[in-house]
């Protein structure tokens, strides 16, 4: 085995003291974000082996339950029997049941209020179904991740982007 630098340093730096130190891995200009020069043993001619730095947060997984709560909370009958959800407004426009008028915004506006605050202006306070939904949707998340999130994380697909 040949001793001495490789000719591509030799090439760019001649025969020097930064020549040596750009061989042995001590450059100055290391972008130490994404690799790292970790020398194994005593000797400083050791073999160097590079390792590269993993930083930021993990993977947001998308959570099932708490997904359809979001979504099931738009179409939650409220206590009123003049007013409708969200999800019912929106599913009578496209059905062209309803044409779209501007007391039509305005009431499902209200609507849409009272279904997450509990209040309407034209009825006074309520109980936020929608809300309350939510809130029990996020709590069964909860539990079922605590419960069988081990084994949901085991499958090899749905467990890296999916979570219960």
């Amino acid at each position: 085995m040949a001793k001495g630098l490789p000719k591509s340093i030799i090439k760019k730096y001649g025969i020097s003291k930064r020549a040596w130190e750009v061989y042995r891995g001590l450059k100055r200009k290391v972008n130490k974000a994404t690799t790292t020069v970790k020398s194994r043993g005593k000797s400083k001619m050791g073999r160097k082996r590079r390792a590269r730095r993993r930083r930021g947060r993990p993977k947001r997984k998308l959570s099932i339950i708490g997904t359809t709560g979001a979504i099931g909370s738009l179409f939650v009958p409220q206590g009123r029997s003049g007013a409708m959800s969200l999800g019912q407004w929106v599913l009578e426009w496209v059905t062209k049941k309803r044409k779209f008028q501007s007391e039509d915004v305005q009431a499902m506006l209200y609507d849409g209020v009272a279904q997450y605050t509990g209040y309407h202006p034209n009825y006074g306070w309520g109980i936020p179904w929608a809300t309350v939904t939510l809130i029990g949707s996020g709590i069964a998340a909860k539990v079922a991740n605590r419960v069988a999130g081990r084994y949901v994380s085991d499958i090899p697909f749905i467990g890296k982007y999916i979570k219960l």
